[in-house]
């Protein structure tokens, strides 16, 4: 209904000749796109857009639709373009003068960092955006923010983003603060996508556990009550589905299985009924893992990847695709796994996404270990060196090296074996100030032990072994550790612990 409003009033200002509300009208019609999940629509008519407020001079226009570009091309994979169009947005609102603006353009800049994996930089920016809007003015004889609305709003997603990161702690801090300032500025809509999301944050299941707590369950239904309850006042239908969306997941996280996957399908209902194709990928991908540990988890993802390819969205296919890699992994099917990870890698090297890249190569390395194809392993660590040298990231290269070595070994040829086990302890013995490349440093002794052993270098195993022996008592622990690719449930902590399908409409 929006969308058709505005493209009547486009429409209606073009035959009055005036550029001006026509823009604003074509500005309104690309959120509409956006908001049902049509970026490429949503591009073509802030094109349009920019055009006309270049005519009329209108700078502010301009810089907005700059704005709603970036997050458009972030939505459909165009990271790059997405980040260089923000950079114009931000250099327009710094001509502009108006700190405001340039506080939008960090919101912005967190946006496509959000959707490139770079949850460090994202955060980063959103805490510069809080800054601003956190500015007082004195009005009459109080002090008032600039921009409540806003500081709530940037509030929740600095919530959500650190929520992301695994920092649940001051997610919840954030979460608490956003709270009290939308409550102050009766600002419900907003208020309501930050309940929601509180409850998610209650939802997540702490590390060794294998559900939520009861207290923290009473905590995710209370929040996620009260925003539905929101949604369904202000008639939000996307809002609704994604409370029921929320309630589905608590309940899975709660051990209930049946309870949450009903609410799931029903969000999944409704939202085919709104038409929004990244929405019901995102469900598709938690009905994945509310069915983790069996095969029908495979049909919900498979589903996903059909939505996700037919919306032309590469950030959600590639996610997808390392999700269904994992579930045919734990079943069983490792070729399977291995081609969607193998997928999912080409497509984080056309988003430019280097730390997906790195994650991608990594769970290669596992699964080509697993069928003992080390020629293949070779060569994707050859890759993930050459990633850790240009990052000075001496840990990851030293494991590259140790990886290298295993697969001389197992290739039979040890000498190459020896070679890369002792470029890997070179470089921790000359970064050695951290613990993390004291423990790297014990697994070179240790390789080179095993290796002697099976030579019969008895003297020069003896004197490694010792090395190992030096380091655990300098740490007071046992410091070895597997080698290969992160753990299956690390994996699904990563790829579903969060409820990260909800956060689609995040920034």
């Amino acid at each position: 209904q929006a969308q058709a409003h505005y493209q009547r009033a486009a429409r209606l200002c073009k035959e009055q000749m005036d550029p001006y509300r026509e823009s604003r009208a074509l500005t309104g019609m690309a959120q509409a796109f956006m908001a049902i999940g049509e970026p490429y629509r949503a591009i073509d008519k802030l094109m349009e857009s920019m055009d006309l407020c270049k005519v009329v001079g209108d700078r502010k226009g301009e810089c907005a639709c700059l704005r709603f570009l970036a997050e458009a091309y972030s939505a459909v994979g165009k990271l790059p373009t997405g980040r260089k169009v923000a950079e114009q947005s931000m250099q327009l609102a710094v001509e502009n003068g108006t700190i405001l603006e340039g506080a939008s353009a960090h919101l912005l800049f967190a946006k496509v960092d959000v959707s490139a994996g770079k949850l460090d930089s994202a955060i980063e920016h959103l805490q510069q955006a809080r800054d601003v809007y956190a500015q007082t003015a004195v009005l009459g004889n109080n002090k008032v923010f600039l921009d409540p609305h806003a500081l709530g709003i940037c509030l929740s997603e600095l919530g959500y983003v650190l929520m992301r990161a695994g920092d649940c702690d001051r997610a919840r801090e954030h979460f608490e603060q956003g709270e009290q300032v939308l409550l102050a500025a009766e600002d419900g809509h907003a208020l309501a996508t930050l309940r929601c999301r509180m409850g998610l944050l209650f939802s997540v299941v702490k590390e060794g556990a294998s559900k939520i707590t009861a207290e923290a369950a009473e905590t995710a239904s209370e929040k996620i009550a009260q925003s539905l309850e929101a949604s369904e006042k202000h008639g939000n239908k996307i809002g609704i589905a994604l409370c029921i969306e929320a309630q589905g997941l608590s309940w899975c996280r709660r051990g209930d299985q049946h309870k949450g996957i009903q609410k799931l399908r029903l969000a999944l209902d409704m939202l085919r009924e709104l038409g929004n194709k990244q929405l019901q990928g995102d469900c598709l991908m938690n009905l994945g893992e509310a069915f983790l540990h069996s095969p029908q988890g495979v049909v919900h993802l498979e589903q996903c990847l059909v939505v996700r390819r037919s919306s032309a969205d590469l950030v959600g296919e590639a996610q997808c695709l390392q999700a269904l890699g994992s579930l045919h992994t734990y079943l069983g099917n490792t070729r399977a796994g291995t081609k969607c990870w193998q997928d999912s890698l080409n497509l984080k090297r056309e988003l430019m996404d280097e730390a997906g890249v790195k994650e991608c190569l990594q769970h290669l390395c596992a699964l080509y270990t697993q069928l003992e194809d080390y020629s293949r392993v070779s060569d994707y660590v050859g890759q993930l060196r050459d990633i850790a040298q240009a990052q000075n990231d001496f840990d990851a290269e030293a494991q590259a090296l140790i990886m290298t070595g295993r697969c001389h070994f197992n290739l039979g040829s040890l000498p190459g074996a020896e070679k890369s086990f002792k470029a890997a302890l070179k470089i921790c013995e000359d970064h050695s100030k951290s613990e993390q490349l004291l423990v790297r440093e014990a697994e070179c002794h240790d390789k080179l032990a095993t290796l002697y052993l099976q030579q019969h270098r008895n003297p020069e195993a003896k004197k490694e072994q010792e090395h190992v022996n030096r380091i655990r008592k300098k740490l007071g622990k046992d410091i070895l550790r597997p080698v290969v690719g992160p753990s299956d449930k690390g994996l699904k902590r990563k790829i579903f612990g969060l409820g990260g399908a909800l956060g689609a409409k995040a920034l």
